[in-house]
């Protein structure tokens, strides 16, 4: 045991330390600091589709490119820059009909990639049906027979940039990131 204890006394003293220093042991509060910073599951993020989308060309579960329109900002600190880029998908799309049958676009953002890390998003469903027009097509029915087939709804289409709200689905460590310093550049403006 004594050659044991010379011997991390003399490591200590070639590192500049007395033997009673412990190089591994960092105070609690200087392990905080050294964490990545994490965002919550809950946190809201205004997100962006980067590509027009219509019910009368979507197809069920194609993706699209999305982004974060406006950065995330958590005890003063930037944590998702605008312009972080990701990813959203198509639940379900169906173009107008006859009858005066209108489209349907459902959307949902499934996720946003900063520095390799993937954040997934929830609650994001962005989505609506065209007007319908079945008491118009009823009166034209009315007036000349099977005239209903030549009524057809609105179609729906989202503009690029068309904003919306998403939340994170879970608490996600941003490993990349600085731990005391803004958040990093976008993966992709």
């Amino acid at each position: 045991a004594g050659v044991a204890h010379v011997a991390a006394a003399f490591v200590s003293a070639i590192a500049g330390q007395t033997p009673q220093e412990s190089p591994a042991a960092a105070p609690p509060a200087q392990l905080a600091n050294i964490a990545a910073p994490r965002i919550a599951a809950s946190t809201i993020i205004d997100i962006e589709i980067m590509e027009p989308l219509s019910s009368k060309t979507a197809k069920m579960d194609a993706t699209f490119p999305i982004r974060v329109a406006v950065p995330v900002i958590v005890d003063g600190r930037e944590l998702i820059p605008a312009g972080t880029a990701g990813m959203g998908q198509v639940i379900h799309a169906a173009k107008s009909g006859g009858g005066g049958k209108a489209g349907e676009l459902l959307l949902a953002a499934r996720y946003l990639e900063l520095n390799g890390v993937r954040i997934p998003l929830r609650r994001f469903k962005l989505g609506a049906s065209g007007a319908q027009k079945a008491d118009e097509a009823f009166a034209v029915g009315v007036v000349v027979p099977f005239g209903q087939l030549l009524v057809k709804g609105k179609e729906i289409e989202f503009p690029a940039g068309t904003r919306a709200n998403a939340i994170v689905a879970a608490d996600t460590e941003l490993s990349g990131l600085s731990p005391g310093g803004g958040g990093a550049a976008p993966s992709n403006p």
